[in-house]
Formats: structure tokens, sequence, C-alpha cells
């Protein structure tokens, strides 16, 4: 027996304080709404949502992600037991906090922006926005095709109905009574599978249906690139910052490995948790496309990004394919006033067609045979077939991406450009490497989004105590 003194656990500026004092300054209803006790009533009263809230944020900062370590923790970890006033805490109740208040989550988060927002910590003049994969709760291995889905959900079906006329006396135990819960689940996940190869088929129409595969463990989630060069299933992770004090003002998950249709998806999330649009939007080259930048400059948005959004890599490999030395590549060719092309060596090519790739338009004009093959620069720029004439697709912009490509070409936009590493890969940084988000522990969009709402929330609680609470009690 020892004489505890709970609030000696932890000193005055500890973190722990600095959760809970945050949890208890907003209306917290939302997440009692799955309670089934009511005070008063029959059975033990339920954990307070303050209370789990800060044990998970708390926890989430420490880079404790399960809920089973958290439970074993508040034993002897003493801010836990501080949170927790020595009262010991069942994982399953921390385990189904998390996973079912994601709307919540989003709320909390929402309320605490517009906190940040009054506080001057939040402005919305300039925002940076990234993406980054993270692993999904699944194996390369459990990918399969319609074929051996269809086999593993029938042979499922067929063991639930044979469960279902059991014997009564077995399904007393509890042992039987897991294992008919979990052939349920199995074949609720192989039906999942089923749906979601539909929708796989519709995404890679240049493979056959038959070839496509998708997770029979988390159907939902997609083989993507990570920036390690591994191909692992995976989520696209969207997270939008504002530059003023670096906070996370919006989040998303996508099942897409390209960034390019998640730009305005972004704007419109931050439109709708802040009731308005920001002002500037710096991203980089894999958000740039004619698209994007129409329907950002449409909502009155200045969109930065980089001068080179990779046109000239494919210009360079086209080049090489064709024996054409990178100095006598479209670049190389005028475009006049009148609308001709002129050539290095002052000669005029004529247009032949419009053309359309990765989504970009070009004007496709051709230079007469009889002109390169008297070419003395005809080894370096048309090796191949002189006779037939130097063929260069140049691109063709609409007025908006002209302007666009004019701005980012000043020095002030890519001042500003040169500032995104810093900003937006900062939370994606820390929410991985600090608080250890490299590999979701759930299963499925709705819950994914889930947990990478809680740990984006515990990256703004985090930079708030370090930007607010700790200079306030200081």
């Amino acid at each position: 027996m020892v004489a505890l003194d709970v609030e000696s656990l932890i000193p005055m500026d500890h973190k722990a304080r600095a959760i809970w004092e945050l949890a208890g300054r907003f209306d917290l209803s939302e997440f009692e709404k799955g309670l089934k006790t009511e005070e008063g009533g029959k059975g033990a009263p339920a954990w307070s949502p303050r209370l789990l809230l800060s044990i998970w944020v708390y926890g989430l900062s420490e880079g404790i992600r399960t809920a089973r370590a958290i439970e074993r923790m508040t034993d002897y970890e003493p801010a836990l037991r501080w949170l927790t006033g020595l009262k010991h805490v069942n994982h399953h109740t921390l385990s189904d906090f998390l996973a079912e208040n994601g709307e919540a989550v989003r709320k909390f988060m929402v309320d605490m922006l517009a906190m940040l927002e009054h506080a001057g910590q939040v402005d919305l003049e300039q925002v940076m926005h990234d993406g980054t994969k993270v692993r999904a709760n699944a194996g390369s291995g459990s990918f399969r095709r319609e074929k051996t889905i269809r086999e593993r959900l029938k042979r499922a079906q067929e063991l639930v109905s044979q469960a279902e006329q059991g014997d009564t006396k077995e399904e007393l135990t509890r042992r039987a009574a897991a294992r008919k819960r979990a052939e349920r689940e199995q074949q609720e996940r192989l039906e999942r599978a089923l749906e979601e190869l539909k929708r796989a088929q519709l995404e890679e129409k240049e493979k056959p249906p038959e070839a496509v595969r998708v997770s029979m463990t988390d159907p939902e989630a997609r083989v993507m690139r990570h920036g390690d060069c591994a191909i692992a299933p995976s989520y696209n992770v969207q997270i939008s910052t504002d530059a003023k004090e670096t906070y996370i003002i919006g989040v998303d998950v996508s099942q897409s490995s390209s960034d390019f249709e998640a730009l305005v998806p972004a704007v419109e999330g931050i439109e709708a948790q802040m009731g308005r649009a920001p002002k500037q939007m710096v991203v980089d080259g894999g958000y740039v496309s004619e698209k994007n930048i129409e329907k950002v400059t449409e909502k009155g948005i200045d969109l930065i990004g980089p001068e080179n959004i990779g046109e000239e890599g494919r210009s360079k490999s086209a080049l090489k394919r064709a024996g054409i030395d990178p100095a006598f590549g479209p670049k190389a060719f005028v475009v006049e006033a009148d609308g001709s092309v002129r050539c290095p060596a002052g000669k005029r090519l004529k247009y032949q067609r419009p053309s359309l790739k990765h989504g970009k338009r070009f004007k496709q004009y051709r230079a007469s045979g009889a002109d390169c093959e008297g070419c003395p620069l005809r080894e370096q720029c048309c090796p191949r077939t002189p006779e037939e004439g130097r063929l260069v697709s140049i691109r063709e912009y609409s007025p908006v991406e002209a302007a666009y490509r004019e701005k980012v070409k000043t020095d002030w936009a890519k001042e500003i450009y040169r500032k995104r590493s810093q900003v937006a890969e900062f939370p994606n940084a820390r929410i991985k490497a600090r608080f250890g988000l490299r590999q979701f522990l759930r299963r499925g969009m709705e819950k994914v989004k889930a947990e990478a709402l809680w740990f984006c929330l515990t990256f703004n609680v985090v930079q708030w105590i370090a930007k607010c609470w700790r200079p306030a009690m200081a």
C-alpha cells in the first residue's frame, strides 16, 4: 500500500494537461451518439468522451497506436494514470471509440480550427497541399481475381449456412460463437470484395475484366508505388496545411495513386470546413493540369506550382527514342505571330493536324523533306527519316493555363514554391516518423478515413500546445 498523489504524477506543463483542457473547451455531444447507457439507467456508466478523446490524442502523440498497448500502459504510464485517475480502461472500449467516431473527430477538428482562426493562428491566406501514400492493412498476396473470389464466397456461404443449422448446445459455447462470427465476417468481406472488383474493373479499363484483382482482406485498398519505389496495397492520404502557423485544415483519403484528381476535392473540403476557399494554393507538379488550373482559378484561388511539371521529361524520352539531340526539341522551334513555326535552320513548317497526348492538346507541324535532306543540322534534328521531314508537336495552352505558366516563371512565384516543402511535407513527416502512421491498422475506406483524421487532429493539438498553450503557461 502506497499513498499516491495523482496530481503529482505529471508536471503542470505536461502535454496531457493541455490535451485534457482542450478537450473540455468544445461540445462533445457528437461522440455520445453511440452510447447505449443513460444516466440513472441500468448498467455500468459509460466512459466520458472527453477522457477517451484525451487518451487517444495523447497516445497517438507518443506513437502508441493500439488499444491494447494503451490499456497495458494505463497501469504504469504517469500521464495515462493521471488522465484515468488510476482507473483501468478496457481495450475494446478504446478501439470502438476510435473506429466509430470519424465524423465526430472531424467536427472537433473544425471547432478547433475555428478557435485557431479566431486566435490568429489560421488565416487561409496561403495553403500548401501534398499527398502521401500509406500502406493498407493487407498483403500483396491477398489480391485475387473474380473467379477465385466467387469460389471463396460460395464456400463461405456454405459454412455460414451449416453453422446456422448446427447443434444448439454447441452454439452456447464461446468458441463456437466466435467461429460463427468469424465465418459471417469472412462472407461479408468477400461480398464487399466482389462489389469493389466491379469498381476496379471500371477504373482499370486497359485490362481485361478477368485480369483485374482486388484484396480479399481490404477490398478498397489499391496497389500504389511509394516514394522509396516500393509497391504495396495502400491509400493516398491528402493533407492541406495552412502556411501561417502550420496547422492542417483539410484531410481526405483517396484510392487513386495519382494526385491529379485530388486537388479540386481538397479545395471543396476546405470550403466545407472553413466556410470559404483559401486565397492561394501551393502544390507540386503532381497536381498541375489544365483542368485543375481552370477549376481552381474559377474559384478565385491563386494557384502556385513548379515551372517544370514533367512535360520536359516525357519530351526528352521521346527525343532519345527518335535519335534527336535534346537541343533540337520542340522548344527550339519558334512559333511566329502568324501561327507558323520556324525551325532552328530558319525554315518554315506547315501545320498538319491537332493532337491529344496525356490529356494535353498539341498542334503538329511538319517540315518539307527537301529542306531536311539538304539541312546541315540534319544529323542532330532529323537523323532517321529526313526525306519525310521533321514532325514537331507544339503544346497548345488555354488562356488560363498560359497565364499560369507565365506567372510561375516569375521570381516571386518561385520564392513561394520553394517554401512548399517545409510547410506541406512537415505534417506528413511528423505523422509518419513520430506518430507512426506508416501502415493503417484498420480496414475499409470509412475506418481508414477515421484513422487518418485522428492522426491529423493529434498533429494540430501538438502544434497548439507548442505555439499557444505552453507560451501562455510561461
